[in-house]
């Protein structure tokens, strides 16, 4: 499913956040954004699946259309909008009092009105497919930062999203751990899951991205494959961040 934004502008009291922000993203096509703290990398993501409004603009996702004077209809609890688009946050969001498998269960038994037995059907296939269907019957205080990020994925794919939005789901994890998650969602591209990543991790955005965009100030500032953005970027902006983040 693609995604076109076009425009966007949101602002927070005075300052500006997003300015005139672009960006188009194929349908199975994996982006990943990279910019500094601020830029607005998080934002766009939120305004994507309606946890932000947007002041103007519009945003095309498949055949639906995101505009200021409909932001209102589009919650994070519309099942239209979760039915198009999943989203991982950076520090999970699972539910401590339910298990592995009553995370993932829950929202398709809920929201999709999903027969219990096909949504523990439905979520232990999933948790199958992020490596966790042995951790099915444990709780979030017994899982590590991996795995807790790993079930936060498959629940984002127990509503059957055409779109994953990843939101820094490795920045709070330790190195080791973060090769858990980046495998997973390696997978899910090669499955064709249109995937955007707001993410620094610059290995995996060489290995697995169809293109690199670079924000900054709210804007798209450099935009191409991973090759050109983040081996040989124009931008003296991009240069000097990539510069930091490599140390």
């Amino acid at each position: 499913m693609h995604i076109k934004a076009k425009e966007i502008k949101k602002t927070f009291g005075n300052r500006m956040i997003l300015d005139g922000f672009n960006l188009e993203v194929a349908s199975g096509e994996t982006v990943v954004v990279i910019g500094p703290s601020g830029s607005g990398k998080s934002t766009f993501l939120r305004c994507l699946n309606g946890l932000q409004s947007i002041d103007s603009g519009s945003i095309e996702i498949g055949e639906h259309r995101l505009e200021p004077a409909t932001s209102e209809s589009f919650t994070p609890f519309s099942p239209k909008l979760r039915k198009m688009q999943g989203m991982v946050f950076q520090d999970f969001n699972l539910f401590p009092h339910m298990s592995v498998l009553g995370n993932v269960s829950e929202a398709p038994a809920m929201v999709d009105k999903l027969p219990r037995n096909e949504a523990r059907q439905l979520s232990l296939e999933l948790l199958k497919k992020v490596g966790l269907e042995n951790h099915a019957n444990h709780y979030p205080s017994q899982l590590s930062g991996g795995q807790k990020q790993r079930v936060a994925i498959a629940r984002a794919l127990a509503m059957k999203p055409k779109v994953l939005l990843c939101d820094e789901v490795t920045s709070s994890l330790d190195p080791e751990l973060k090769h858990e998650v980046l495998d997973v969602l390696e997978k899910l591209k090669s499955d064709g899951m249109t995937l955007l990543m707001v993410t620094h991790e610059i290995g995996f955005a060489k290995k697995a991205a169809d293109r690199v965009v670079f924000i900054a100030e709210g804007k798209v500032v450099e935009d191409g494959p991973p090759e050109k953005v983040l081996e040989n970027p124009e931008n003296q902006r991009l240069r000097s961040f990539i510069s930091r983040l490599l140390g």
